[in-house]
Formats: C-alpha cells, structure tokens, sequence
C-alpha cells in the first residue's frame, strides 16, 4: 500500500488543482505530470507529491506540489540549468484552499 500512497497523494493533488476550472491551469500550459515519491526533503517528511511543467507570464520550467506530513504543501518553482534541476523558490505552508492562488501568483500573474 505504501507505494500506492504517492499515487493517490499526486492524484489529489491534480484534481485540487483542477477543481478551480480548466482555465487557470491551462493558463500555465500545465503539462507533464509526475507523481513524486515520499521523502526527507527540507527536514520535512514529504508523503509523496505532484511535478508538472509549466510556461507561465512569470515562470517557465517546473512547479513541484509536495504533502507534508502536517497536512499542508510546500510549492518549488525549478527550472534545468545546465542539466540540472534547481529550485528558484520555495514556498511552505501552503493549504489546499489557497494552493491555486499561490501557484498562479508565482507562475502567471503578480
């Protein structure tokens, strides 16, 4: 069951997003998702998580949705340089009511 459970984390995630309309997700060029596996990241015990591509106003490259194990998101904008991925910025305690709003703020509008 366990590795299920990144699965359905990536899952609800993606339809969190989506439940905002089509629109705004579509205004990122949403595109490419990839369920992440659970891990130590930050210090934080991350249940599992959702990455997807995006060519936003704001940012073009990566934003990666990780659960936390207190129940909130923390949200990476990445990008690849030189055939690397690196975080541009980060962004914890993020609730699922605002996770759209966030996202957008950092990707298409300001």
């Amino acid at each position: 069951m366990q590795n299920q459970d990144h699965m359905e984390v990536a899952e609800t995630i993606r339809q969190q997003i989506m439940a905002s309309g089509i629109v705004i997700p579509a205004s990122w060029g949403m595109r490419q998702l990839i369920a992440m596996n659970r891990m130590e990241r930050f210090g934080i015990n991350m249940r599992g998580g959702l990455k997807f591509r995006v060519s936003g106003r704001l940012h073009k490259g990566f934003v990666v949705v990780w659960l936390t194990g207190s129940d909130d998101y923390t949200v990476e904008l990445a990008k690849m340089v030189n055939g690397t991925f690196k975080t541009v910025s980060r962004l914890h305690g993020v609730y699922f009511d605002n996770l759209v709003d966030v996202i957008d703020g950092r990707v298409e509008t300001a």
